[in-house]
């Protein structure tokens, strides 16, 4: 009866875990540096909610510092796996984001540029299309 109980005990900790996502808010700013490359891929919009939070809280310095700090670490990590590895572990992660704003769009983030700007014309070239390359003396 005991036995049963724990296993009920631990299986429900573990679904808690995986319903409700991970924590990250109780973590420490080096424990999420820690965290950087290894977040399972359907926490990992958790967890980059929680370092953009913390960095809008952070003086310009301080951010530029902790971002560094992340990408060290997640270098660390990825420089060890096997392409295949890696690129198994990139589609997983936008595999559960995509499942994720799916089911909560307000959840998602939001596009870091302007989708709604219509392209200036500068020098009465399109702006998407870059500068013609200068003719080879």
């Amino acid at each position: 009866m005991c036995k049963i109980v724990k296993i009920g005990l631990i299986g429900s900790f573990i679904l808690s875990g995986v319903v409700f996502g991970a924590d990250f808010s109780k973590k420490t700013n080096d424990e999420l540096v820690q965290l950087s490359g290894i977040v399972e891929p359907n926490d990992v919009l958790d967890y980059n909610k929680e370092i953009e939070r913390r960095i809008n809280e952070m003086t310009r310095k301080e951010a530029k510092e902790f971002r560094d700090k992340i990408r060290e670490q997640e270098d660390k990590v990825y420089d060890n796996m096997k392409i295949k590895d890696l690129e198994l572990r990139k589609k997983a992660i936008f595999d559960a984001m995509k499942k994720q704003c799916k089911d909560d769009p307000k959840s998602c983030p939001k596009p870091h540029h302007d989708m709604g700007r219509k392209p200036g014309k500068p020098n009465g070239k399109d702006a998407h299309r870059g500068q013609k390359p200068s003719p080879k003396p």
